[in-house]
């Protein structure tokens, strides 16, 4: 029973791993010349945990985001588009879109 499960689990793995997708995805979107690193839209942190950032990724809005301080304590502020910088995490933990500008 084992050694037939394991037969099927192995049969299923290399189908998923040899089937080819039914069309490829363009490696950039039509029209874009941006080939630098994209960014993560929304909170986020840097690679070693220290710095908090929103990134808002609509280049034609500004917006007011929520940014918690505590999980009960939130103030409220008013960034534009692309990367703004909250502060140390400790002090921004989480950062949440809220309405437009």
């Amino acid at each position: 029973m084992w050694l037939a499960l394991a037969v099927s689990i192995a049969g299923l793995t290399a189908a998923l791993v040899t089937a080819a997708p039914a069309t490829a995805a363009p490696a950039s979107p039509a029209g874009s010349d941006d080939v630098g690193v994209m960014l993560k839209c929304g909170y986020d942190v840097d690679s070693v945990g220290i710095v908090a950032y929103y990134t808002h990724c609509d280049p034609r809005t500004h917006v007011i985001i929520k940014v918690w301080t505590t999980p009960i304590t939130a103030y409220e502020r008013c960034v534009g588009p692309g990367q703004t910088t909250l502060g140390w995490v400790q002090f921004n933990i989480w950062a949440e879109y809220v309405r437009l500008c």
